[in-house]
């Protein structure tokens, strides 16, 4: 058992099998795999993620386990202009960039609001101004704004004034336990972490930063 605890992969049951017991928890054929991750998560906690993925990854299939992308097209195309999409950000994402270049590409214009003291009335009348544009409005750390967000479900559901099918409202914020629960539930959440692993680092940038327009782009001679 000391070996076992002391393995790099006691997930791994081709490595590392299970002293004493390998041959009843292969038996096992619905319990046997649960039985090895509880011994992972008993005995090695530090291993504990790497083995509920291959749990996962085993009985449910590897599409459940793989990094998942979503491109901005796709979170604008569920969108609409009264429901706002909400970046709930990690340490070291900032989707703003990302959105700059959205806007661009989609021919709009993008005002950006940093959320904080005396911000309020300016985020109200960017957005109010949005909606007679069609435009889109950036609120970013809605965190320290909570007072607006607030009253954000109201701006955005007016009863005597007209919306432009094209407006968009995004928001980012830190998770807050104060976040207003009604705006919370109307948005569309999208997390932003920094990818885990090359891999999904890689998958991240061909599919979100490589693109045909990435691709097709060519410089002025005066670059080269």
């Amino acid at each position: 058992w000391d070996e076992y605890i002391k393995s790099n992969e006691p997930e791994n049951s081709e490595i590392m099998p299970v002293p004493d017991y390998e041959p009843q928890i292969q038996a096992e054929k619905e319990m046997g795999d649960f039985i090895r991750l509880c011994l992972v998560r008993a005995l090695r906690q530090d291993r504990t993620v790497l083995a509920s993925t291959q749990f996962i990854k085993k009985k449910l299939g590897p599409e459940y386990v793989k990094p998942m992308t979503k491109s901005l097209e796709e979170i604008w195309q569920e969108s609409s202009n009264t429901v706002p999409i909400l970046f709930l950000l990690s340490l070291g994402a900032n989707p703003t960039g990302a959105l700059d270049d959205f806007a661009k590409k989609k021919k709009t214009n993008l005002e950006k609001i940093s959320m904080g003291e005396e911000q309020e009335k300016k985020a109200l009348e960017a957005i109010k101004s949005a909606f007679q544009v069609g435009s889109w409005v950036l609120l970013a750390n809605c965190h320290l704004g909570l007072d607006f967000m607030s009253q954000l479900e109201d701006i955005l559901n007016p009863k005597n004034h007209r919306i432009d099918p094209d407006f968009r409202l995004w928001l980012t914020c830190e998770p807050h336990p104060n976040f207003p629960l009604g705006l919370l539930q109307m948005s569309i959440k999208v997390t932003d972490e920094p990818p885990k692993g090359v891999k999904a680092g890689l998958y991240r940038t061909f599919t979100t930063i490589i693109t045909e327009e990435f691709l097709e782009k060519e410089d002025p001679p005066d670059k080269w």
